[in-house]
């Protein structure tokens, strides 16, 4: 017989408590490991909101036309959103953008006013809040600037801000006003038709236009004429 076939013909019995204590073990085990999954699906649950936040702030971005951004101030670089490559034509690969590059952008006419604006905003550490065009090829496009100093920021002072796409609104409120200085022409020139200068006008000419011998109905205007003539004070009053 071999010591094989021997053990298991005749098991060893268990020590006194080792039966509680590998229960207990195992309850142990299975707790952690309870523990472990609900970490676990809870990790998914936040990441899978943290994913769904960050599509619908892109998504919101894209549909506002904006764009955030976070500047340096020492290394003068800066870095932003998708939307914000976007809003300047620049490609989301090149990461961070100095600020030079960044103010090309800025249309010509307007570029020495904005620069000088930007960097004494920045060396005084005060709130930036600019408005400019930008030129994207043969486009203009208008642009909102807008950011502040983060002061919680543990190391370089950095800027956060939001650009914003402003070209249609911009564009909505010069036809609003070229819309009202039409109507104010056109009010102005049907009060002037309606005058009693325009109606002396009027009745002076078809007085010029009567024969010599007035017939009774050009002497009915004539009369009326006189009349208008001699109530021309009061209508000036």
């Amino acid at each position: 017989m071999t010591a094989t076939s021997m053990v298991k013909e005749h098991p060893l019995p268990p020590r006194s408590g080792s039966g509680g204590a590998d229960e207990c073990g195992d309850a142990m085990i299975a707790m952690l490991e309870d523990q472990l999954a609900a970490e676990r699906q809870s990790r998914h649950e936040t990441e899978a909101a943290l994913r769904e936040t960050r599509a619908a702030m892109i998504k919101h971005q894209q549909i506002g036309r904006m764009g955030d951004f976070r500047y340096n101030t020492r290394t003068q670089r800066v870095r932003g959103s998708l939307e914000f490559y976007k809003l300047f034509g620049f490609d989301p690969a090149l990461g961070e953008i100095d600020l030079v590059t960044w103010t090309e952008k800025i249309h010509p006419d307007e570029h020495v006013r904005v620069v000088k604006t930007l960097f004494d905003t920045i060396a005084a550490l005060e709130p930036i809040q600019f408005e400019c065009r930008i030129r994207l090829g043969d486009e203009t496009r208008c642009i909102r600037c807008e950011a502040e100093l983060n002061h919680d920021h543990v190391g370089d002072p950095v800027y956060y801000g939001v650009l914003t796409d402003v070209t249609e609104c911009r564009t909505g409120e010069e036809a609003l006003r070229r819309a009202e200085a039409e109507l104010a022409t056109s009010l102005r020139l049907a009060s002037m038709e309606s005058s009693p200068v325009r109606s002396f006008t009027r009745s002076a000419s078809r007085w010029h236009r009567l024969p010599a011998a007035p017939t009774p109905a050009g002497a009915g205007l004539l009369a009326g004429l006189t009349t208008r003539i001699a109530y021309w004070p009061r209508w000036g009053a």
